[in-house]
């Protein structure tokens, strides 16, 4: 693994789990990978996870990995630098043509 691979998993975790002073927003992060390239994910410090199924351009009934990690955010501030930096390594470490990631509000849940 190199250096900058292992920088910018320290960086998503960070984003995800390190507290923000006045991080008031519930957001949730799913990220939908071919499920023989989940494993290029199990930096992350937690994580829910399931399988899936989906179709893209020449992908048919594509078995996926769904994760999703549910954390907290502050005028979108790590939400703006979560997804370029999911993009990054996806280039450097794990090769999908496109990577499906998304950012969602979360209006309630039982997580504190």
């Amino acid at each position: 693994m190199t250096h900058k691979v292992r920088a910018l998993q320290n960086e998503i975790n960070g984003l995800l789990f390190n507290p923000t002073i006045g991080a008031d927003q519930k957001k949730l992060l799913t990220i939908v990978i071919a499920l023989e390239k989940e494993k290029k994910f199990d930096f992350l410090k937690a994580e829910t996870e399931w399988l899936g199924e989906g179709s893209w351009k020449k992908y048919r009934h594509e078995r996926d990995a769904v994760i999703e990690v549910e954390f907290r955010d502050k005028a979108d501030r790590k939400s703006k630098r979560l997804l370029p930096a999911l993009e990054q390594f996806n280039a450097l470490a794990v090769g999908e043509e496109k990577l499906y990631a998304r950012v969602t509000p979360v209006t309630a849940s039982t997580m504190q």
